[in-house]
């Protein structure tokens, strides 16, 4: 039994056109410019440590990244970052 290129090809770009209702991003920052309510840090479903930004309406999981450098032997410094996505 084997599936055609065509019948695949067609599968694979219906399965796609629901990815964008399904995964939206935003910045933190403008989640809070448009007056966004901040919870605090907690972890999502996936276990990953951030904070569920939401309106009332709509909530994002906004994923704390943490990034690590090292300046020299004895000192060691730590920057993040957050972008925020749909989960209700």
């Amino acid at each position: 039994m084997s599936i055609s290129f065509k019948r695949l090809a067609v599968v694979a770009v219906v399965a796609l056109a629901f990815v964008p209702g399904i995964a939206q991003a935003e910045s933190y920052a403008t989640l809070t410019k448009q007056g966004y309510a901040t919870g605090k840090l907690s972890r999502g479903k996936s276990g990953a440590w951030g904070w569920v930004v939401g309106n009332g309406e709509k909530t994002f999981f906004c994923r704390l990244n943490v990034a690590s450098a090292y300046v020299n032997k004895k000192e060691m410094v730590s920057f993040t970052a957050s972008i925020a996505r749909r989960s209700g």
